[in-house]
């Protein structure tokens, strides 16, 4: 006696409802009721005709004026990512500073010490200096 009798999960006696020859049987019953499949399938290929246009389309030789103004987009077009790229102070054109005042800058003074709101200060500096070299 197994595990599962033991439970009590299966009341009639057996294992599995399907070990029933009845229950084989209906199932076998329903699988030769399902419809035969149906194997009609249809392949199409292209006409040649439409095959060789194809291939002279490629043979052809662009004309230089359809190679200069493929060359003018990608132009067009390298110029507008490399715009899309730069920052918002260049895409919308304000105002840049012309020269950095770098002397706002502590250098080392040795022995001197800064307290902690004056290093915060120095390197808050240090940073605008750097952004302002930048842009």
């Amino acid at each position: 006696m197994s595990v599962r009798d033991q439970l009590s999960i299966n009341t009639n006696g057996s294992e599995t409802p399907l070990l029933n020859g009845t229950s084989k049987l209906s199932l076998k019953e329903s699988l030769t009721n399902l419809p035969k499949p149906l194997n009609d399938f249809e392949i199409a290929l292209p006409e040649e005709e439409e095959a060789e246009q194809e291939e002279k389309k490629r043979k052809q030789v662009d004309d230089q004026q359809d190679i200069d103004e493929m060359t003018v987009e990608e132009k067009r077009r390298a110029a507008q990512e490399k715009w899309k790229r730069e920052n918002q102070v260049i895409q919308r054109a304000l105002p840049r500073p012309g020269g950095i005042n770098t002397s706002i800058l502590r250098s080392n003074l040795g022995d001197f010490q800064l307290t902690a709101l004056q290093t915060a200060e120095e390197k808050i500096k240090e940073e605008m200096v750097l952004l302002l070299k930048q842009d």
